[in-house]
């Protein structure tokens, strides 16, 4: 069409653009210029992807109007007449083709199905992205549909007359009329399997996103024939006649309700035991080495950290108390120096001595108050706890028995679990010696509990 100068050319961008193509347009390649200078490319396209709908409906109305001229008994020729009448043009020279079986006769296509097919999906696609259906452009692709499987890429697009004209009168035919379920917004179509020359197959399915709009999702599928030996009644099973509302449907899944997943087959090793033996870890690895080891407080021998003892500032580390150290001081009125204790404070020359315990004064000295000042005789040990105990629970198991000043429960660091004891702290030891008769064989969590009073490292 470009040598004859029949085109229809559609020019779209900077108008400067527009104008210089223009000289080799209309009158060299073309008989007309659609002009839409200063206006997106985009829109150019989008106008030859519609107007090529237009020439996919009015070869279908000519098949299908030739095809009734036909079975009617008006003839063809009559029909013809009509056309060149009232119609001249595009639709008397396809309506000529139709009449002289031009479309296959042609060594080449006119318009190739193929382009035709591509044609009618994109605007099918943007009739879809729109929110609008193309009904016509969808009965046409059906038609082109029968000529690509006949004709393969040889096809014409005015074979859609043959392919009408050939169909048995009471062969079943999809109409879009019938299609009135999808009138519902809330109605998916039914998902379409095509083969292709390749031997592929491209799946198209639809659903709803999380945003409610309606999805198109196409898939491009290569079978690959793999032959397994399976159990006979598995191979009898897969070919029973389904029942229900499948019933009368091809034996396999159907993928209108199927999604068929890959199959995974579990076959388990006889000797898993023994392959399990010989995966052996690193040797030497760290976790290794401390995997026998536990963390022990010097204060109140529990399973943490002495930094994160809640006992830390009212009791000494056990085995250190104090005393003994003002040997290391040394004597200064001329007697004998003492021997200085084994472990006490002070030992070894110069070593610094607290002035409470210089001379034998050993912790005569007044300890300065504040926050951190406690009764530590009114700390109550608590074991045999749950492991799903709580510090909040414990608490108000105490305080029935007087004002409790702080509540520590051991907890493991990696599951978060009770460790089996806590200490809970009073004000004032008599509410302590209450609660621990009290609660000394007291039934908690399952557990009968065993409450003491904290013993002080001497």
């Amino acid at each position: 069409m470009a040598e004859s100068g029949q085109l229809v050319c559609v020019l779209a961008g900077p108008a400067a653009a527009v104008g210089q193509v223009k000289r080799y347009t209309k009158g060299v390649i073309g008989r007309a210029n659609i002009d839409f200078s200063d206006q997106p490319h985009g829109k150019a396209t989008l106008l030859k992807v519609i107007g090529n709908t237009f020439i996919l409906n009015m070869v279908e109305s000519l098949s299908e109007g030739h095809t009734i001229a036909e079975k009617s008994g008006l003839g063809c020729e009559n029909l013809h007449t009509f056309i060149e009448t009232m119609f001249p043009g595009p639709y008397t020279a396809y309506s000529g083709r139709m009449m002289a079986g031009d479309y296959y006769k042609r060594e080449e296509p006119l318009f190739g199905v193929d382009l035709a097919r591509k044609d009618a999906k994109h605007a099918l696609d943007v009739a879809d992205s729109s929110g609008v259906r193309m009904r016509d452009v969808e009965v046409a692709d059906r038609h082109l549909a029968d000529v690509q499987q006949y004709m393969g890429s040889k096809g014409d697009i005015a074979g859609i007359y043959g392919s009408i004209d050939t169909l048995l009168p009471n062969s079943p035919r999809p109409d879009w009329a019938d299609d009135e379920e999808f009138d519902d917004p809330t109605a998916l179509p039914s998902p379409t399997i095509t083969t292709n020359k390749d031997g592929t197959k491209t799946s198209v399915s639809y659903s709803f996103n999380d945003a409610g709009k309606k999805v198109k999702t196409t898939r491009r599928i290569r079978t690959t024939v793999v032959r397994e030996t399976v159990n006979p009644r598995v191979a009898e099973r897969r070919a029973w006649p389904k029942f229900g509302l499948e019933k009368g449907h091809a034996t396999g899944p159907s993928f209108d309700t199927t999604t068929v997943g890959e199959n995974i087959i579990f076959r388990p090793s006889v000797t898993w035991k023994k392959d399990g033996k010989e995966e052996k870890p690193e040797k030497d690895s760290m976790k290794d080495k401390l995997k026998d080891k536990k963390v022990k407080c010097r204060i109140c021998d529990g399973e943490h950290f002495t930094a994160r003892c809640p006992f830390k500032d009212t009791m000494a580390p056990m085995g250190e108390d104090g005393v003994g150290a003002a040997g290391g001081a040394g004597g200064i009125d001329g007697g004998e120096e003492e021997e200085p204790k084994a472990g006490g404070l002070g030992t070894g020359g110069g070593g610094y001595v607290p002035p409470h315990l210089r001379k034998g004064a050993a912790a005569s000295g007044e300890r300065m108050g504040g926050k951190y000042e406690r009764d530590d005789l009114a700390t109550l040990r608590v074991t045999n706890v749950s492991e799903f105990a709580e510090e909040n629970d414990l608490r108000d198991i105490f305080s029935r028995f007087g004002h409790v000043t702080r509540v520590f429960l051991a907890k493991d660091r990696d599951s978060g679990r009770a460790k089996g004891f806590a200490f809970i702290s009073f004000a004032d030891r008599a509410n302590a010696a209450t609660a621990c008769e009290k609660l000394d064989g007291y039934g908690y969590g399952h557990l009968i509990l065993r409450v003491e009073f904290a013993k002080r490292a001497t």
